[in-house]
């Protein structure tokens, strides 16, 4: 009986284990679809949103299920926009039209019709769905109100509009870009009156469009992630030489337009993995620019 029960355990461990892998591969592949719409921003919108709205579950010591679900609602919460055509996808709310405005409030929709298809994804495919639900209920779909609307999405709508405030452009020689500076002091600095005016306007919509302990938690959070880099410096360091917790100071694409490392994300184990084959094929250069400290 007890090796019955042993072999019973080894055998669910295995599946389990190929079905966690199963999703990870399912949320890479859409992830993978979804950067090739963003190209309207000077880093990865949805990988930004999907590691903020992860630290601030974690931060409000939510369960490891509870994180993984908002953190992968936040990195797919525009999947929806697939297909969608470019004004629907640069212009602000306030100046679409009616038709466009109209085609916009589908995403959601489509998203979490989407992503109901993998039965792993329905409470991801839920918060997406309300991530543009309003705290005082003049949010769409349902126009639901305070705590009506799922956690994790009134926390992704916050990380939302704050990466769209500070990141979204047409401008693709953004003078901002924290590649062009010799150290990140100087990105800091210049971007500081936006992210000021950024944080205000969060601040005033408290009880209005976003949760006001969300807020405060995020606003914390913000001020924190931007303390962390002062005083690094951009750096071209060989990919040898690059470490998991270091930062990049640039995104960096496959020869097919694949986003593989996103300017402000930390290095992770997986990223180096693509980065080692995308300089070995002559699609990157073998010298990177990071953010790093003296010692690096």
């Amino acid at each position: 009986m007890s090796n019955n029960t042993k072999e019973l355990e080894e055998i669910i461990e295995k599946l389990s284990s190929q079905l966690a892998n199963n999703i990870y591969d399912t949320i890479k592949t859409l992830q993978f679809s979804l950067d090739l719409t963003e190209r309207y921003y000077e880093n990865s919108h949805s990988r930004y949103v999907g590691e903020l709205s992860g630290k601030m579950a974690k931060l409000m010591n939510l369960s490891d299920e509870s994180i993984f679900e908002i953190r992968t609602a936040g990195l797919l919460h525009d999947i929806g926009k697939i297909g969608f055509r470019d004004t629907s996808l640069f212009k602000p709310i306030s100046e679409m039209n009616s038709r466009e405005m109209k085609q916009y409030k589908l995403h959601v929709e489509i998203g979490r019709e989407m992503l109901y298809n993998h039965k792993a994804l329905h409470g991801v495919a839920d918060i997406v769905y309300e991530h543009h639900e309003n705290f005082d209920g003049t949010g769409f779909p349902e126009k639901k109100q305070k705590n009506q609307i799922k956690l994790g999405a009134r926390i992704i709508n916050i990380v939302d509009f704050y990466h769209n405030a500070m990141h979204k452009t047409m401008k693709f020689d953004n003078l901002s870009d924290i590649s062009q500076k010799t150290n990140a002091s100087d990105y800091l600095q210049e971007t500081q009156r936006k992210f000021d005016n950024i944080l205000e306007y969060l601040d005033s919509q408290k009880n209005i469009k976003f949760d006001p302990e969300l807020v405060h938690l995020f606003i914390k959070l913000a001020e924190s992630e931007r303390k962390k880099i002062e005083g690094y410096l951009v750096k071209r360091i060989h990919i040898a030489n690059v470490k998991p917790g270091m930062i990049f100071a640039d995104s960096y694409y496959s020869s097919s337009g694949l986003l593989i490392a996103n300017k402000g994300e930390v290095v992770a184990n997986d990223t180096l993995k693509a980065l080692y084959r995308c300089v070995e094929s002559d699609q990157i250069p073998q010298k990177l620019l990071m953010l790093a400290d003296n010692e690096d």
